[in-house]
This record gives C-alpha cells, structure tokens and sequence, in this order.
C-alpha cells in the first residue's frame, strides 16, 4: 500500500541502511551527518521503502526509489503502483529520474516499469572517487500502459 509519510527518521533509517547507502549516496554524502530533505513529497510502500517525489515545476518532478532488502522482488509491484498514484492522485504529468551509470539494477527497475530513456548526463555523479554518467528516463501521463 502507498501512503504519504512525514516520518523523517523511518525515511533516514532507510536511506543509511547499511544494503541501500552506497547507492544512493555519492563521494560527498556523510552517513552521520545525513539529513532527511523535508522539500520532497515522501511516499512510504508498506514501510519496506519509499519513493521521493521533488517538483521540477507544477507537471514535471522527479522520483527516486529506496527500498529495503526486504522489499526486493516487489520493488517492481510497488513502483507500478505509485506511478498510478502519482498520475491519478496529482497534478504531475511527466516523471523524470537519473540513475547512475553504475547501477544497472536500478536502470533495469525503471525500464521494466514504464520510464524511457531520454538522455545521458555525462561525468554528473562522483563515487568511490570515478566520475560517472548518469542516465535520464521519464515517463508521462500518457505514456502509462495499464
């Protein structure tokens, strides 16, 4: 089930968990000293994870997807449904998202639920000290196959 959550210390427990924190962090990022960004829109999947929505503008907004090892396997289903969420619950139109070079499941997971790819942003993501490209994908409104 997708909720709205403003529970910041599940969403750092998640974030810095010691099977998610290498990939979503970058060469600057602090564990410690890490702090949850209250600017997003938080969408909790059955407290295994959750996707965090930031308005690029009032139709367009960008989405990352943080799920914990138990959720693995059904990080498609719940991808899926808040994808629905967003579009029939929002003003959204488009959703955009960049996945590292490096992480091949992540890029896998967007293509497998509807996102295209739309562009590649080269040396935008510093990790382990290597620059790397970060791929775009987006999806719109009216591309949701149902």
């Amino acid at each position: 089930m997708i909720t709205q959550t403003d529970d910041y210390e599940l969403i750092r427990s998640i974030i810095t968990h010691d099977k998610i924190w290498d990939w979503v962090s970058d060469d600057y990022c602090n564990k410690d000293e890490f702090v949850v960004d209250g600017s997003h829109l938080y969408l909790m999947a059955d407290d295994v994870g959750f996707f965090a929505l930031k308005p690029i503008n009032s139709i367009c907004w960008e989405i990352h997807t943080t799920m914990l090892p138990e959720a693995w396997g059904r990080t498609l289903e719940y991808t899926k449904q808040v994808i629905e969420f967003i579009f029939s619950s929002t003003i959204c139109q488009k959703i955009v998202t960049f996945v590292p070079e490096n992480n091949k499941k992540a890029l896998k997971l967007a293509q497998k639920s509807g996102l295209s790819l739309c562009g590649f942003v080269e040396a935008s993501w510093l990790k382990n000290g290597e620059l790397l490209g970060q791929y775009m994908l987006s999806i719109g409104k009216g591309d949701l196959c149902h």
